[in-house]
């Protein structure tokens, strides 16, 4: 079972990390000394373009409205990350890999940044101020237990079984994250997956926006993962785990809540060349799973706050 959890977890990258030692501490902003994202397509920024996979989505019209054009993000302009990340005024370079593999560059870092600043000690201390968000599972039920032409997962697991076994990797991940020094940990609750317009055009949409079914497994996710986050912060104490959850019933200026604004591939991802809708502001989804910049701001704003706690002394003692 641990030999086939690990393809499970193979579609997670690491997309940020922005370290500026003293240089940052003498000024106002940011408030924090770095900011770590480990998550899947949602965050990525493009490092995905240099795995050997056929999920690429450096061509138009992704990033059509991104300053640079297609990059990789899988959406018309910014994610979650970079509209997360503006609201906290930082950048940040790219890396790549599988989340156990993120962890493994993550100690790595840890390690280099210890002989950089005088010791293990210091590093950690150093880290204990950082951000960290993750947001990761959706790639575990959309490309994995509702694909059942591909994986048998779904006729091995019940829904329950299923969570139940991604919250014990989780589990042993986040402790993994602990023991590096990360202490102030945001974690991303999975969205109404049934919702997307891949799901619902594969699923039959029996009249209904969404496959309840599939928003329903989420569901159970989501529970034992906030449950997870609560023990977590229990077992340590010197720690902050916020379990965040970007579901809105408010929509602002969006109105089109189910069709994507580009013409689709069978993969579910826009079609190169294609011509998209021109409010694209309107449109909750911009291709069959990956929300558009306007619904990705509505997330990150909502995260934000939901993440505040995190902000207090955060570099007071570094």
């Amino acid at each position: 079972m641990e030999n086939n959890l690990k393809v499970w977890f193979i579609q997670f990258f690491i997309v940020g990390v922005s370290l500026s030692l003293k240089a940052q501490l003498v000024s106002a902003e940011p408030k924090f000394p770095c900011y770590f994202i480990f998550g899947d397509s949602l965050v990525d920024n493009g490092n995905n373009n240099n795995l050997n996979t056929s999920a690429k989505v450096n061509y138009l019209p992704y990033g059509i409205d991104f300053p640079q054009g297609p990059t990789g993000r899988f959406t018309n302009g910014k994610n979650i990350a970079d509209l997360i990340e503006s609201i906290y005024i930082i950048t940040h370079p790219g890396a790549v890999i599988s989340l156990n593999k993120q962890l493994v560059n993550h100690r790595v870092m840890k390690s280099r940044l210890a002989a950089l600043v005088g010791g293990e000690k210091f590093a950690k201390q150093y880290l204990s101020k950082c951000i960290y968000t993750i947001v990761m599972g959706n790639n575990d039920y959309l490309n994995n237990y509702y694909l059942p032409q591909f994986y048998s997962s779904s006729s091995l697991y019940t829904p329950e079984e299923f969570a139940a076994i991604l919250i014990r990797q989780y589990s042993k991940q986040l402790t993994k994250l602990y023991k590096y020094g990360a202490r102030k940990v945001a974690v991303l609750a999975l969205g109404q997956l049934g919702c997307c317009p891949a799901e619902v055009a594969s699923y039959g949409s029996n009249d209904s926006f969404c496959i309840e079914t599939i928003n329903n497994a989420a569901k159970l996710f989501n529970d034992k993962l906030k449950q997870l986050l609560d023990h977590f912060n229990y077992r340590f104490a010197d720690a902050n785990f916020i379990y965040t959850n970007t579901a809105t019933d408010s929509y602002g200026n969006i109105t089109n809540l189910s069709t994507p604004c580009c013409a689709l591939s069978d993969t579910g991802r826009c079609l190169a060349g294609a011509i998209t809708c021109n409010n694209r502001d309107d449109y909750m989804f911009w291709d069959g799973f990956h929300p558009t910049e306007a619904a990705n701001l509505l997330s990150a704003k909502k995260a934000y706050t939901e993440m505040s706690p995190l902000f207090t002394n955060l570099i007071d003692a570094v």
